[in-house]
């Protein structure tokens, strides 16, 4: 019996063959910017800073769905006694997100917006 892969159809969720060229490699990546433009995000994660805002894009993996990640947050922050949890939840699933601006998008305080599978939103730093 052969895998997906050895038969040239991807055996991961995310439509991609393992252990071939282009995979991503293990782990998160951020690429952080002081301007916008320049190379492809080179893991899950983009931090994009400019004068008084800073944007981020939480991209979705094989392992994660951000923007379904999200929304159960938001939904859970809404509980005063379950906040701290549903930061910590977020911030350690994106260890690159400052906590405030974890704070910020679960409070609704910031907009969100969707493209394909990763969530944009910026916060004032």
């Amino acid at each position: 019996m052969t895998t997906g892969a050895a038969q040239g159809r991807p055996d991961r969720l995310d439509g991609r063959a393992s252990g071939v060229a282009g995979s991503e490699p293990p782990g998160s990546g951020v690429q952080q910017r002081d301007e916008p433009g320049g190379d492809e995000c080179l893991g899950c994660h983009t931090i994009t800073k400019g004068k008084d805002m800073a944007t981020y894009r939480i991209r979705s993996s094989g392992l994660v769905n951000t923007p379904g990640l999200i929304a159960r947050a938001i939904n859970g922050y809404a509980f005063s006694k379950d906040r701290d949890a549903m930061v910590n939840v977020i911030s350690g699933t994106f260890p690159e997100l400052p906590k405030p601006a974890v704070r910020q998008l679960l409070s609704k305080a910031v907009p969100y917006t969707l493209e394909d599978e990763t969530v944009v939103f910026s916060v004032d730093e």
